[in-house]
């Protein structure tokens, strides 16, 4: 999409995603989780629960790059989905994007078990002067 418009739309990502965990953590911080190795977090993963729905949501999550390929992603995600399980929720979703970045995530959510998709393709268009 070019990066005026990415970064018109995406801006700072980072202190997003830091601002959208923090205020999870304050909200319901039983739905944060971490992997650790000593000091160090490995891996993390918020999530959200919908009674209403029957329907937990894997939200922010990330595995270090030092912690990748190992399995880790895939347990902690197969570890979330328990906890919805133990809720007595019928139903799991969770995001991402369809760019290669997320190629790895893509994968790692296929290995935890979520085997239904729904692709959304968002257009663009520049506005001003033609």
């Amino acid at each position: 999409i070019g990066t005026d418009i990415h970064d018109a739309i995406v801006g700072d990502w980072r202190t997003k995603k830091a601002g959208q965990i923090w205020r999870q953590y304050k909200a319901h911080s039983d739905r944060v989780l971490a992997v650790r190795d000593g000091n160090d977090v490995a891996a993390f993963v918020t999530f959200s629960v919908d009674q209403e729905r029957s329907l937990g949501t894997i939200l922010n999550n990330a595995v270090g790059v030092g912690y990748q390929g190992k399995g880790i992603g895939t347990a902690m995600y197969k570890h979330v989905l328990d906890l919805f399980r133990a809720a007595g929720l019928n139903y799991a979703s969770v995001g991402t994007g369809l760019d290669r970045g997320h190629a790895p995530a893509r994968k790692a959510y296929g290995r935890a078990g979520f085997d239904l998709s729904r692709e959304d393709v968002t257009y663009y268009q520049k506005l001003g002067k033609t």
